[in-house]
């Protein structure tokens, strides 16, 4: 089982290694009901412990984390289900415990973005959990801790669900019934926070962690424990964000400033990503953070297009500024991370496009755009059809128009999807 799942780290894996389980359990069963009819001796049965069980449960729930669908989160339950079926009648060699129940939980919180029955599963095999401890309370295998406690957290912060935020909160007062918060978990709330726009709710939780970091004797209500919990980026992370979606954005836009720079730990595109969000009506100053961020990737690149986007009367002069930006990073990003993706080259064009330029000046700004996506193969349809718009002619003949009659190639769309390809 452990081979073919090591081995196989996939769907096929996962469905190999709970096929020997199942040969192992039918046997058990066969024996099991055969067993004192049988006259002559017969060769010994190896029953599936616990092990067994786990390293099945642990294959679905690896597979979740690629496949987001809750299909595997589905199967590695119904492997948790059964240990608990086999413990309750025979409990010899299967025994759930809390790492089998943390596995299965993770596999749910991992689809939860995309499943919307995923973080009441979670929750509902926790609520299971705590029932065996409150049954066998000084039993450590049934002992819920914070990593479990976590897990559903994750599940509920990361759903899509109206009451998610609520769901969130609920979970972290049950969490506290019998583990201590920690990072992890103030993260989960304040990732729930910035999923609703909640911008209030999450500066307050923010600052209760910045206060707790720094003196060890306090507490309070937000942050009961004494020891103290140092906010990561992925803190900051979420409170701009929140303050993104916050509707007052002069408000916003200076709140986030204040706390960028207040900051302790190292940005990341992320934190870039949404405090140029942030700064929306302000696109010279959000010009300014794109500038220094080190390593924009596509999410960064098409947020500063749509600041942009909203502002006329620097349009074109600050969308140059932007492509030069992304010519100068060219080198380092092909060697240090994957490339800018096909949709942000669109956008250029898309801005280009809506410019109501004279068509040598778009061509003019068009074609180095059009060139360094053909260089990346990210030639697509979608590019095809802005070439085709602005020149009010199919895309084939836009494009041999703009680049000089060159001749489109497959290598100039290899990384595009098939179905995406002109």
């Amino acid at each position: 089982i452990r081979a073919v799942s090591r081995l196989q780290r996939n769907r096929q894996g996962a469905a190999n290694a709970e096929t020997i389980l199942r040969m192992m359990m039918q046997q058990q069963h066969d024996n099991d009901n055969n067993g004192n009819a049988q006259q002559s001796p017969s060769p010994p049965v190896i029953s599936p412990d616990t092990q067994a069980y786990s390293m099945v449960l642990h294959a679905w729930a690896q597979c979740e984390r690629r496949e987001m669908n809750g299909d595997a989160a589905q199967r590695a339950e119904d492997i948790l289900v059964h240990m608990i079926r086999e413990h309750d009648q025979n409990g010899k060699n299967v025994k759930p415990n809390t790492k089998s129940f943390t596995t299965c939980i993770s596999a749910w919180a991992n689809c939860a973005r995309h499943v919307s029955k995923a973080a009441e599963k979670a929750q509902q095999l926790l609520d299971v959990l705590l029932q065996l401890h409150k049954k066998y309370p000084d039993d450590p295998d049934f002992k819920p801790d914070s990593s479990i406690g976590n897990s559903v957290l994750s599940a509920w912060s990361r759903s899509h669900r109206p009451d998610a935020l609520q769901r969130t909160l609920e979970s972290m007062e049950v969490l506290k019934s019998f583990a201590t918060p920690d990072l992890y978990s103030y993260n989960c709330v304040l990732h729930a926070y910035s999923m609703q726009g909640d911008a209030k709710s999450a500066m307050e939780l923010l600052d209760a962690l910045i206060l707790s970091s720094s003196n060890t004797n306090t507490t309070t209500s937000l942050i009961p424990s004494q020891q103290p919990i140092q906010p990561d980026v992925l803190s900051y992370n979420a409170v701009l964000n929140a303050l993104a979606k916050s509707s007052s954005s002069n408000t916003s836009s200076t709140i986030a400033e204040e706390l960028f720079h207040r900051m302790n730990v190292k940005p990341t595109n992320i934190t870039y990503t949404s405090l140029i969000r942030c700064l929306s009506d302000q696109p010279e100053k959000a010009l300014q953070y794109f500038d220094e961020c080190p390593e924009p990737d596509s999410i960064t690149y098409l947020t500063i297009l749509r600041v942009i986007e909203k502002h006329n009367e620097v349009r074109l002069e600050y969308t140059n500024r932007v492509f030069r930006v992304l010519r100068q990073q060219e080198e380092r990003q092909r060697r240090q991370q994957p490339g800018i993706k096909e949709d942000v080259f669109w956008k250029f064009l898309e801005l280009y496009n809506g410019m109501g330029l004279e068509r040598s000046v778009w061509m003019e700004h068009a074609r180095p755009v059009v060139a360094e996506c053909q260089r990346r193969g990210l030639i697509s349809r979608r590019v095809f059809g802005l070439l085709g718009e602005a020149m009010s002619q199919p895309g084939g003949q836009a494009f041999g128009a703009l680049m000089g009659d060159d001749v489109l190639l497959p290598e100039h769309s290899r990384n595009v999807s098939p179905k995406y390809r002109p």
